[in-house]
């Protein structure tokens, strides 16, 4: 598969981590992922106090290359269009992260943030092998931490003279017995990429202290449910689809298809950029969430075929 996570959240053996063609490894948490050639993916897990800066929303998106790295052409175009640009930005003396995008469907929210070096302490820490900034999120009206299961993405590793890093992140509403309120504010705060005790201790985070983006500007996005002769759950977003199954450690899902009303079919494999297993039932191997590189017509799709099942509305 190209330029695709190989295996998603949960799913990867111990020695995926030394496998992935001799591509870079991500130092990881708790839950271990394979890499591909071009995406780079960490999990956070844990909670750093910071304080707020901000800036102003606009509608248009104020950095295409920045999304187009996890979206293809025509979905960084509807998403222009649609106005689902945010813009808000976040800066210190170190850093600059600009929120491009939020995106919202029934079970995550999916930003895109792009992260500039304003120093060459900050340059540093972007360029050393392995190191990516780890998001968390905190409710905005009490400062209680949120969800610490984020899911953080970027294509490629940074490099001395980049200029600027490119982070796409999935945010589930319910993960690993860890929920979030979706009635409340919420925002998303950057520490250090170092290995973050889940247990209670944090690690320094100097380098992004006064950094914080609020995600109250989301955009929601069209979703449907299907479901399999079996009574099995799907649901299906213009940016993606959580099953409720058991999913296998053998990457097969990748192999299943979208089936639309005027005959055309996507393969999941085509259309997808990344993924990662939920933990939504006593298993934490249930819930598979696939991250699409484009937007889909909902509306249009006939069925979706997975696992040797096919999903259909009721």
């Amino acid at each position: 598969m190209n330029d695709k996570m190989l295996d998603i959240i949960g799913l990867a053996d111990e020695k995926y981590l030394h496998e992935a063609e001799g591509k870079p490894v991500m130092k990881q948490t708790k839950h271990r992922r394979k890499l591909s050639a071009k995406v780079v993916a960490v999990a956070a897990a844990a909670a750093v106090m910071t304080v707020t800066a901000g800036a102003v929303a606009v509608a248009k998106l104020s950095n295409k290359e920045s999304v187009g790295e996890f979206y293809d052409s025509s979905a960084v175009s509807e998403m222009d269009n649609r106005g689902y640009g945010n813009g808000t930005v976040g800066t210190n003396s170190h850093f600059s992260i600009t929120l491009e995008t939020v995106l919202r469907d029934d079970y995550k929210l999916i930003p895109v943030v792009t992260i500039k070096p304003l120093d060459d302490q900050a340059e540093d820490y972007l360029a050393q092998s392995g190191e990516l900034p780890y998001p968390m999120t905190y409710y905005s009206d009490t400062n209680e931490p949120g969800n610490w299961n984020v899911a953080c993405y970027a294509r490629d590793l940074y490099k001395k003279g980049d200029g600027r890093l490119s982070m796409k992140m999935s945010i589930p509403f319910n993960s690993l017995n860890n929920s979030i309120d979706k009635s409340r504010p919420l925002s998303v705060r950057f520490s250090e990429g170092k290995y973050l005790n889940i247990n209670g201790k944090t690690n320094e985070d100097s380098l992004f202290n006064g950094i914080e983006l609020k995600l109250d500007d989301y955009k929601d996005v069209k979703g449907v449910k299907l479901y399999s002769e079996k009574g099995t759950e799907l649901y299906l977003s213009e940016v993606g689809f959580v099953a409720l199954f058991e999913y296998p450690d053998n990457g097969s899902f990748w192999n299943g298809e979208l089936v639309y009303k005027d005959g055309k079919k996507d393969k999941v494999d085509d259309i997808s950029f990344d993924g990662e297993g939920l933990g939504l039932g006593e298993k934490e191997n249930i819930g598979l969430s696939m991250n699409f590189k484009t937007l889909i017509d909902v509306d249009n799709v006939e069925s979706v075929k997975l696992m040797g099942e096919t999903y259909t509305r009721k």
